[in-house]
């Protein structure tokens, strides 16, 4: 199965990657978790939850079961908000 796939750099206020970022994903214009499963590959690996936290490398990837549109919210590591967005997975 094909999954729809979301890659996002977590980020500080002056744009350096960070380890440990928290990226949330809502349904637009709510709180509400996104629909559907994420998952860590694309074949399925791991679920992930809310809030989707960038690795070593300092991106955020997932693959979703259902191509869907999300806000984004990304958070450094001391919680000050360094991005607000919406995307199409």
């Amino acid at each position: 199965m094909a999954r729809a796939h979301f890659r996002e750099p977590g980020q500080d206020a002056s744009g350096n990657l960070l380890i440990g970022a928290a990226v949330f994903l809502y349904q637009p214009g709510t709180t509400d978790d996104f629909l559907s499963s994420a998952w860590t590959l694309p074949s399925g690996g791991d679920e992930l939850f809310n809030p989707l936290v960038s690795g070593a490398d300092g991106w955020v990837e997932a693959y979703f079961d259902t191509a869907q549109r999300v806000d984004v919210l990304t958070t450094d590591n001391g919680n000050t908000v360094t991005h607000i967005g919406s995307t199409t997975l």
